[in-house]
């Protein structure tokens, strides 16, 4: 809770690697592009699956208006 109230903090590598260090998690090693990119990929791979599996005509005829 506390990492979502914070908005953006665990974006880039480096918060995070301090964040373990600090919890003396020193086994972890996060990965190196920053999490927005990881967002980005993540949701145009949801995109993707939605307009596979889902009809989307109703939706863009009610956005078109």
């Amino acid at each position: 809770i506390w990492g979502t109230y914070v908005h953006g903090l665990f974006d880039h590598p480096s918060p995070r690697r301090a964040l373990c260090q600090a919890a003396g998690i020193s086994s972890h090693v996060p990965n190196e592009p920053p999490w927005a990119e990881q967002k980005q990929q993540l949701y145009s791979a949801m995109a993707d699956l939605i307009e596979e599996h889902l009809d989307l005509e109703p939706l863009h005829r009610y956005v078109d208006l």
